[in-house]
C-alpha cells in the first residue's frame, strides 16, 4: 500500500511551498522592525524611523487581511476547485511580496501587510481540506502534519536570512517562493477527487485518483465508490443554519474553533511577530540576531516532530504534551521579565533563559500545536466543512490582531513578565480541557469520524470503546467502506 504514496507525496510538497510562503509575513516583522527602526538610511528604506504605533499597526494590519482571506475562500473552493482556489491564493502574495521590496512609505508597507493577510487567512483555511481529500487514512495525519513542516521552514528562512540581508534583497527572494508554487502546482498537482465527485465529474476524478495513488483504474475505484458514498449521506445545506442544527456538528465546530483559539491564546503571533525585539528587551548577552538564528533552526529542525508522531501516539497526546511544555516555558520566559522589571536583583546569572525558554517554547508549540488544523479537517462533516473552516480561520486571525494590537498595551499596564505568565495559565487550563472534550482521530476513516461525534459521549480515550453507541449504529459502521 506504501508504495503508492510518492506522488501523493511529491503534490504535497509543492502545497508546501504555498504554505511555506504564507507563513513568512508572521515572522516578517522580527527582523524587518530593527531596520524599519533605524535611523541608517542605507538600512531603513523608509525616509524616517518608524514609530512605536505604526509599529503595532505593521504587526496587526497582517492579521486584518488574514480575517478577509478566508471568506471567499470557500465559493472559490466550491465553484471552481481547491486547486484554482490555492493558485488565486498564491497571486497576492506574490504582488505583495515584490512591492514590498520597493517601498518608500509606511502607508505602503500597510498596504502589502494586508494584501499577504489575505493569502495567510485563505492559506490556513483551503491547506488542509486540499491535503485531507488528496491523503489516505493512513498517512493522512502525517501529510496534514507535514504542511506544518513547511509553514516552519517559512519562519525559518525569515529568521535565518532577514538579519543578515538588506531590506530590497531578503523582499525580493522570499517572492521566489510563491512564485515557484504557482508554476510547480499548475503543472503538477491534480484536482481534489472529493471536488470531482461531488461535480459528477467521474471521469476527471478516476483519472486524479490514479494519479495520486499512482494504481490502474480499477484499483481506485473502490474509493471513487467510497468517496461517492460519504458525499451522498453527508450532502446538505452549506450554510450557518447546518453548521449549527445538528449536535454532533456543532459539538465538532466548538471543538475545532477553540483549538485553533489555543494557537493564539498561548501568545503564537505575540511571540513570532516581536521575537528580534523581545531578545533585544530581555539585555541578553546573546545577540538579538544569534538567538533569532538560533530560534529559526529549532524552528524548522522541531516540525518534523509532530509528521512522524501524530499516527503513532495520537492527536490527543501530542497536544496534551504540547500544552504542558508550552505552560512551562511560558512561566519560566514571565519569571525573567518578572525580575528584571519588578525586582532589583541581576538577570545576568540567568541571561541565557530567554533562549532556552522561547526555544523550549517553539519546540513544544511545533510538537502539537499545529494538530488543530487536521482535526478541523478531520471532525467537520464535508458539508459543512468550507463554511466552518472559514469561520474559524476568521475569528482565530481577529483574535491574533487583538493579541498583536495591544500587546504593547498590556505590557506596559501589567508587565511583560505577567503578561507572559497569563499565556502560561491558559495553555495550563486548555490541556485540561483537551483531556477532557477531545476526540481521538488516529487511523480512522472520515466516516468513522463521524460516528464517533454522532454517537459518542464527550470523553473519548483513543482504542476504548465509545460511549453511548447503539448496537445498529456499531453494525453500520463496521459495514462502512473506508476512505
Amino acid at each position: 500500500m506504501r508504495k503508492h504514496f510518492n506522488y501523493t507525496l511529491l503534490v504535497t510538497c509543492t502545497v508546501g511551498l504555498l504554505a511555506a510562503s504564507v507563513d513568512m509575513p508572521l515572522a516578517w516583522t522580527s527582523p524587518n522592525f530593527i531596520k524599519l527602526y533605524s535611523n541608517d538610511s542605507s538600512i531603513n528604506p523608509l525616509p524616517r524611523p518608524i514609530t512605536e504605533r505604526e509599529d503595532s499597526w505593521i504587526g496587526s494590519l497582517l492579521v486584518i487581511g488574514a480575517v478577509i482571506g478566508p471568506i471567499p475562500a470557500p465559493y472559490i473552493c466550491s465553484k471552481f476547485g481547491r486547486k484554482k482556489a490555492l493558485l488565486v491564493t498564491a497571486l497576492p502574495i506574490i504582488a505583495a511580496f515584490f512591492t514590498q521590496a520597493f517601498a518608500r512609505s509606511v502607508y505602503t508597507i500597510y498596504a502589502t501587510r494586508v494584501i499577504t493577510g489575505v493569502s495567510l487567512g485563505a492559506g490556513y483555511a483551503l491547506l488542509p481540506i486540499y491535503i485531507g481529500e488528496i491523503a489516505e487514512d493512513y498517512n493522512r495525519g502525517m501529510l496534514s502534519q507535514a504542511i506544518n513542516v513547511f509553514w516552519s521552514f517559512g519562519n525559518f528562512l525569515v529568521y535565518a536570512t532577514g538579519p543578515f540581508m538588506s531590506y530590497r534583497t531578503f523582499n525580493v527572494m522570499i517572492a521566489a517562493f510563491p512564485a515557484s508554487f504557482f508554476l510547480l502546482f499548475l503543472l503538477l498537482a491534480p484536482e481534489s477527487p472529493h471536488f470531482l465527485v461531488a461535480e459528477n465529474r467521474l471521469d476527471q476524478a478516476v483519472k486524479s485518483l490514479m494519479l495520486l495513488r499512482s494504481k490502474a483504474k480499477e484499483e481506485v475505484q473502490e474509493e471513487i465508490n467510497s468517496i461517492g458514498q460519504q458525499l451522498t449521506e453527508q450532502k446538505g445545506n452549506k450554510g450557518l443554519k447546518e453548521l449549527f442544527a445538528t449536535g454532533f456538528v456543532r459539538r465538532a465546530f466548538f471543538i475545532c474553533l477553540w483549538l485553533v483559539f489555543t494557537q493564539e491564546l498561548c501568545g503564537f503571533s505575540v511571540i513570532f511577530f516581536y521575537l528580534q525585539l523581545l531578545f533585544r528587551e530581555s539585555g541578553s548577552r546573546i545577540s538579538d540576531e544569534l538567538s533569532s538564528l538560533v530560534m529559526a533552526l529549532f524552528v524548522l529542525a522541531t516540525s518534523f516532530v509532530s509528521p512522524f508522531l501524530v499516527d503513532r501516539f495520537g492527536r490527543r497526546t501530542l497536544l496534551l504534551v504540547s500544552c504542558s511544555g508550552m505552560c512551562l516555558s511560558l512561566a519560566a520566559l514571565g519569571g525573567f521579565f518578572f525580575v528584571k522589571e519588578e525586582t532589583s536583583a541581576s538577570t545576568l546569572p540567568i541571561y541565557w533563559l530567554p533562549l532556552a525558554s522561547l526555544v523550549m517554547f517553539v519546540f513544544f508549540f511545533n510538537f502539537g500545536m499545529s494538530v488543530p488544523w487536521t482535526i478541523t479537517a478531520e471532525l467537520l462533516p464535508c458539508y459543512v466543512k468550507e463554511t466552518a473552516t472559514t469561520i474559524i480561520t476568521s475569528l482565530s486571525w481577529m483574535l491574533a490582531f487583538l493579541c498583536t494590537n495591544f500587546f504593547h498595551s498590556v505590557t506596559h499596564k501589567i508587565g511583560i513578565g505577567r503578561t507572559f505568565w497569563c499565556f502560561a495559565g491558559y495553555c495550563f487550563v486548555a490541556g485540561i480541557g483537551i483531556y477532557c472534550f477531545v476526540p481521538e482521530t488516529k487511523g480512522k476513516s472520515f466516516t468513522e469520524i463521524q460516528d464517533v461525534m454522532k454517537f459518542g459521549g464527550v470523553f473519548q480515550f483513543g482504542s476504548k470503546k465509545v460511549q453511548g453507541e447503539s448496537k445498529d449504529a456499531g453494525e453500520n459502521k463496521q459495514s462502512k467502506e473506508k476512505y
